[in-house]
């Protein structure tokens, strides 16, 4: 039986030699598969004391460890750069009217292209919240009924879902009806307080299109948990990241609002910032717009994320991306911003 330290020498050496899929297939092979080298290990315990396993045991599992490691993440590393290769192959592009390639390009493709409205303002939100000290995590687009309705005191009797259902795939699973939708899962996977995240992602509603609603957007979705935190906490975050996206001074107010998963609820509503309070198209001359959502996070759904609300309270906020990027931009109709107009592209 090799020792720890062969063992490990020939693990790194073997690590050290893969460059592709075949050859990490074989790597796992040889240590993992049934006749591998661990499986042989294991078979020779017997012959060592009670001592000698304990230590040359733990040496053994680590080193597996390592290997699984490994293997996932240049598994990952591999398909990635597998892609990347073909791609780079794929030099023509079958549904543009050029080669890419080619000198020969039309003048009028040859200028470059700049990022969606949308995706710009998504970074500017994440930036906000970065420099607050947030992490930032992706939405999932395709969930189960728990963590869309169930996690957040949202039952299957609930008239909720009514404007929040879509359809579901044979597996029972749905499109994310809402960012909100991770807040249990950041719970488990944080564990333990504080808990600072942010969540980006698109969403999914049962609402026809106008001109100010969709059945497609994006949202963004904050989750604060600690010990004693209030609703003072909660204003005075909202109040800042909503100075940090319109770049000024914004006079606000809130008001009552109900949402399942918040005790209490409420809204954030901000003064116009275009006409001032007087009066616009944007703000439908009521002189105020509605920024974000939020509440105080309800103590059923701490409690489904592993929290004790009797030790910590926290509070939830959430926005879609497009309204907000409709009012700094004074754009009236959200469909512009799914048309691909070009104009709208070019916009900076």
């Amino acid at each position: 039986m090799l020792s720890t330290k062969q063992l490990q020498e020939q693990l790194e050496k073997d690590i050290a030699s893969v460059s592709n899929l075949n050859s990490l297939q074989e790597l796992k092979r040889k240590y993992l598969g049934d006749k591998g080298v661990f499986k042989q290990i294991f078979k020779e315990f017997s012959k060592l004391s009670a001592e000698e396993k304990k230590e040359y045991g733990k040496v053994i599992n680590q080193l597996k460890q390592k290997l699984l490691e490994f293997i996932d993440n240049k598994k990952q590393d591999l398909l990635e750069s597998s892609i990347r290769a073909e791609e780079e192959k794929q030099d023509i592009d079958l549904t543009a009217p050029f080669n890419v390639n080619s000198s020969s390009r039309p003048q009028r493709y040859k200028t470059s292209g700049n990022k969606h409205p949308v995706t710009l303002e998504i970074e500017r939100f994440l930036d906000v919240f970065k420099r607050m000290g947030f992490d930032v995590v992706e939405g999932r687009q395709l969930d189960n009924d728990y963590y869309n309705f169930e996690a957040l005191a949202i039952p299957k009797d609930h008239p909720a879902r009514e404007m929040w259902d879509t359809f579901y795939t044979e597996e029972r699973y749905i499109p994310a009806v809402h960012t909100s939708n991770m807040q249990v899962r950041i719970m488990r996977m944080y564990k333990k307080p504080p808990i600072r995240t942010v969540i980006f992602g698109k969403c999914f509603r049962n609402e026809e299109v106008d001109a100010t609603h969709s059945h497609t957007f994006y949202q963004i979705e904050g989750l604060y948990i600690d010990k004693h935190i209030n609703v003072s906490n909660m204003l005075f975050t909202l109040k800042s990241y909503i100075e940090g996206f319109f770049e000024q001074k914004i006079t606000w107010r809130i008001q009552p609002a109900h949402f399942p998963f918040v005790e209490p609820g409420l809204e954030l509503i901000i003064r116009c910032v275009f006409c001032n309070g007087k009066g616009c198209s944007v703000c439908k001359n009521t002189g105020w717009i509605e920024a974000a959502g939020a509440g105080m996070i309800h103590p059923d759904v701490l409690r489904a994320g592993g929290i004790d609300p009797a030790k910590y309270s926290g509070f939830a906020w959430g926005l879609g991306v497009e309204r907000l990027v409709m009012n700094k931009n004074n754009i009236n109709d959200i469909r512009l911003l799914y048309l691909n107009d070009i104009r709208l592209l070019k916009a900076k």
